[in-house]
């Protein structure tokens, strides 16, 4: 989910060389996400465009399996998730908070009602993440193949597991 109410996008980019020249070239600061990843196949930019915010460049080197990147900005931060992390990166400095490993493929991210924080989305787990990266709470799965959040409330169904009501909050399980 990608929550901006500006301008910011994302760009696929044909190859690394490609990227990091975009990157290299931008006359906006830039950063590069995922150099630790083994053998990334596919490329991303994040154009991020804010009102009251400077301009900046995020590349993302990602696994290439499917997923691709997903942004969220909140309060001068954005978060990206992708591969298996969550990147914090404050927006006003254009700086690397954190990237947190998530220890699951990312898929998105979904927005708790009344909360500070955010929930991270992966393959086999959901995790509340804060602004700076930090995690809250964890909460392993089976296979994710569908979810709706309603208010603070997330409905999963999984592969081979029941459906699964989680507060997202605190963690907790609700009953069916």
């Amino acid at each position: 989910m990608n929550t901006s109410h500006d301008t910011t996008s994302i760009r696929r980019c044909a190859s690394k060389s490609e990227l990091v020249g975009h990157l290299r070239d931008s006359p906006v600061p830039s950063l590069l996400l995922g150099q630790g990843s083994e053998a990334p196949r596919e490329f991303f930019r994040i154009e991020v465009r804010e009102a009251g915010l400077a301009p900046a460049n995020i590349g993302v080197l990602s696994y290439g399996i499917g997923v691709k990147p997903a942004w969220l900005v909140r309060t001068e931060k954005l978060l990206v998730g992708f591969n298996e992390s969550v990147a914090a990166i404050d927006l006003k400095r254009l700086e690397l908070l954190s990237e947190t490993r998530l220890l699951s493929l990312f898929w998105e991210f979904v927005e708790c009602a009344h909360s500070r924080h955010v929930c991270a989305l992966c393959e086999t787990a959901v995790v509340a993440v804060t602004d700076f990266g930090r995690i809250l709470w964890r909460m392993d799965t089976d296979l994710v193949t569908d979810f709706a959040a309603i208010g603070s409330v997330l409905e999963m169904k999984f592969a081979d597991a029941p459906p699964l009501r989680l507060d997202m909050i605190s963690g907790a399980k609700l009953p069916p």
